[in-house]
């Protein structure tokens, strides 16, 4: 197969893996993408994410940004709905496992691009709901956002990374204090598009990484634990509420139920017995909180949640 090696594919409609053709074939009724991201060395886990989402009935609305000109290569090789994202120069995969590892520069810098994937799709007139590739999905994700999928919401409605300790002495930092920019839903608005704008001018003027830029930019007000405001800087009559995911539905690897031990989380016991224990629903599992997509391959294979070889 002979790929289109331009840097995006922005200006040709005509392409098959076009984003504007993509985004008009796979979104759902509501004008809704179900994005993500991924470079070359993380492919197993998309193709692990769209086994999954096969289970649940919903891999037809996934669309996928290419973060690196190899894996688009390999996705559009394999007939993935795999996009280059505009502006962003397309290279070869030359980073390497070990430099892509979370908190190293080259992480921080391949993961910056995956907010102007969503400007992208948002400027095209809809609206996005963001996952990640290293995310579990028990319920589709149509269903299990529902609340915040309708037409007057307008707000962004995003996972905590904040720690929770469940036990018989909890210890709660508040869901704001850290935001998680793998899950998330962002309607197509000029004030959604305005903050996610500011998001990447933070990023390209922080050595952070992009989570850091996401906390910064949305929750400079903190209107309760698990609530921001964001007013854009050149208008602040105008505001955005921020909702923050439960963290016991929507689960993060920092979401402990044994403080003292600080190792049981969800991959740890499962999700009936993290169900039992907390008395919630649970609709995702972020694999976070581990570093190396090696362990984080382990810790789902052990748990019963690689599809990939089913």
């Amino acid at each position: 197969t002979t790929t289109n090696n331009n840097n995006n594919d922005d200006g040709d409609d005509s392409w098959k893996y076009s984003a504007n053709r993509l985004f008009k074939a796979h979104a759902n009724p509501q004008g809704y993408v179900l994005l993500t991201s991924v470079n070359f060395h993380y492919r197993t886990f998309l193709l692990n994410l769209w086994c999954n989402l096969e289970r649940i009935g919903s891999s037809y609305q996934l669309v996928i940004a290419a973060m690196d000109n190899d894996v688009y290569e390999w996705g559009v090789r394999y007939g993935l709905p795999m996009f280059k994202p505009a502006g962003m120069e397309m290279r070869p995969s030359h980073f390497t496992e070990k430099e892509l590892k979370y908190g190293t520069r080259e992480y921080r810098k391949v993961t910056k691009f995956k907010t102007h994937a969503v400007v992208q799709v948002l400027r095209a007139g809809y609206s996005v709901l963001y996952t990640d590739v290293d995310i579990v999905w028990f319920k589709d994700p149509f269903r299990a956002m529902k609340p915040y999928l309708t037409n007057s919401y307008t707000g962004i409605a995003i996972q905590s990374d904040a720690v929770l300790h469940i036990g018989s002495t909890p210890t709660k930092v508040a869901a704001n204090h850290r935001l998680c920019s793998g899950l998330y839903v962002a309607p197509n608005t000029s004030l959604v598009i305005q903050a996610f704008e500011d998001i990447i001018v933070h990023a390209a003027r922080s050595t952070g990484t992009e989570q850091h830029s996401f906390v910064d930019v949305l929750c400079k007000e903190r209107s309760t634990d698990t609530s921001c405001t964001y007013r854009p800087e050149n208008n602040s009559s105008m505001h955005l509420v921020i909702d923050v995911l439960d963290r016991t539905t929507f689960v993060g690897g920092g979401v402990y139920t044994d403080k003292t031990q600080e190792k049981d989380t969800i991959f740890d016991i499962g999700r009936e017995a993290f169900m039992k224990y907390t008395h919630t629903s649970v609709y995702t599992a972020h694999n976070n909180y581990i570093i190396g997509s090696s362990p984080k391959m382990t810790r789902q294979i052990k748990r019963g949640w690689w599809f990939l070889n089913d």
